[in-house]
């Protein structure tokens, strides 16, 4: 911490947060808590009036969003943050994109990202969220690519060997136990399961009608469904690949492949 020589001493913390959840971060902050609490947002008075208590030591815990953080990196930079928390980190999941690219530049000892899908297309993904915490520390982006991303992406096709799934799944067991524990906190429900009402489910049964039956067989009866259907099955042509991979690759009639429709 750079200010623990001033007395009395407090952390200044940043909370950025998508604009829906900047109003709650302030309410359960000032439910559970006794901090000094403001929000950077709105008018330029306001703001700068927000800025200026955050600078002097006034305000321990300012929140902001990411568009205006965006907006006012180099104002808000000016201030040496002791964390910075990111909520729904995954928005920086895209390390070209301007957002990413402003947090990055963020000026602050610890950062801390929460998130409840930290992949949510790409393995580089997650790369990308803990490089933004832990910058450096995995190295560079082949090297993720090349030791974890690509042998999980072979390991999950439907084509893979079972030299490469076992590759995977030794590659997906490391990452689980050996590298994630050091970035991760996961807050699991049986932390809070006591807190929860019991489960209850209702299942109520809703009978097609008459023409919803009939569309949805005919949709079942069409070209599209019978190739998906059978596409694991191995081809008629006797080459031992799988139908899908080989004759029937495309639609009737059409050079639009299954894979895309479907």
């Amino acid at each position: 911490m750079r200010r623990a020589d001033t007395k009395p001493w407090y952390p200044r913390v940043l909370i950025i947060c998508p604009g829906s959840l900047i109003q709650n971060w302030k309410n359960e902050l000032e439910r559970w808590g006794w901090w000094h609490v403001d929000k950077f947002h709105g008018d330029a008075r306001a703001k700068d009036e927000v800025f200026q208590a955050a600078k002097s030591g006034r305000l321990e815990i300012v929140i902001t969003t990411y568009t205006t953080y965006k907006i006012s990196m180099n104002f808000l930079n000016l201030i040496e943050w002791d964390c910075v928390v990111a909520d729904e980190c995954h928005l920086l999941k895209e390390r070209s994109s301007a957002t990413t690219k402003a947090m990055n530049e963020v000026n602050a000892l610890c950062r801390i990202g929460l998130t409840g899908t930290a992949i949510q297309n790409k393995y580089e993904e997650m790369w990308t969220l803990l490089n933004w915490t832990n910058p450096g520390r995995l190295g560079p982006l082949s090297t993720w690519v090349s030791s974890i991303a690509e042998p999980l992406r072979i390991g999950q096709s439907h084509n893979a060997t079972t030299r490469q799934l076992k590759i995977a799944r030794e590659t997906a067991t490391r990452l689980r136990d050996n590298l994630l524990p050091n970035f991760f906190l996961r807050r699991m429900k049986s932390l809070i399961a006591h807190q929860l009402p019991k489960k209850r489910d209702t299942v109520v049964f809703c009978k097609l009608t008459e023409y919803q039956r009939d569309a949805y067989e005919r949709f079942l009866d069409s070209e599209i469904v019978q190739i998906v259907k059978y596409a694991t099955e191995y081809c008629s042509c006797g080459s031992g690949k799988k139908a899908g991979w080989c004759c029937k690759t495309h639609l009737p009639d059409s050079n639009t492949k299954w894979q895309v429709r479907a």
